[in-house]
């Protein structure tokens, strides 16, 4: 008899969870520390180029919004396509991708010895809302990939039913409080 907690995805679902996979692992990867592998030439202008990451991280930021929708939408679904859910998954990991690209370029540079602490703030607030996603997609793809085993974790002491809620939320970055 199987256990009353054991609870069944739809295939598409279980297919999204490892669709999404890659994203995950990339941004690990992204966010372990490392050292500076290739700075580029010290800067002069790091407010321009701060503004012109922040817009463009900003815009991407905005993407995946849109894009989480779209995912959730392929989860509510009685049914999809493959296709459909890897096109899903590749639509979040492209917006993925640039974000990760605007944090790397801004880590990789070399600003002015005047603008260092501004070059830190700013990475803080970049990695604030990765390591987020991070987190909420390692949530997304654990409960797809064990959905019993997630049903155990959040089941409140004494209920039957368990309502899973893994929605994107993006927070402030505490270092800009100050602000």
């Amino acid at each position: 008899m199987a256990a009353p907690t054991e609870a069944l995805l739809p295939p598409h679902v279980t297919l999204l969870g490892q669709a999404l996979t890659p994203s995950l692992q990339r941004i690990e990867a992204q966010l372990t520390p490392r050292a500076r592998l290739e700075p580029s030439a010290p800067l002069a202008n790091f407010a321009e180029v701060a503004q012109e990451t922040l817009s463009r991280f900003g815009d991407s930021s905005e993407r995946l919004v849109g894009e989480v929708g779209r995912l959730d939408a392929v989860v509510s679904a009685t049914a999809v396509a493959d296709a459909e859910v890897h096109r899903a998954a590749g639509r979040v990991e492209m917006v993925l991708d640039e974000l990760l690209g605007s944090y790397a370029a801004l880590r990789n540079l070399q600003p002015a010895s005047w603008c260092a602490e501004g070059h830190e703030l700013l990475l803080a607030a970049l990695r604030h809302p990765l390591v987020e996603i991070r987190d909420w997609l390692r949530e997304l793809v654990d409960t797809f990939a064990g959905p019993a085993a997630a049903v155990e974790k959040h089941r409140p002491p004494n209920r039957d039913q368990v309502t899973l809620h893994l929605a994107l939320t993006l927070t402030a970055p505490p270092e800009l409080k100050a602000f």
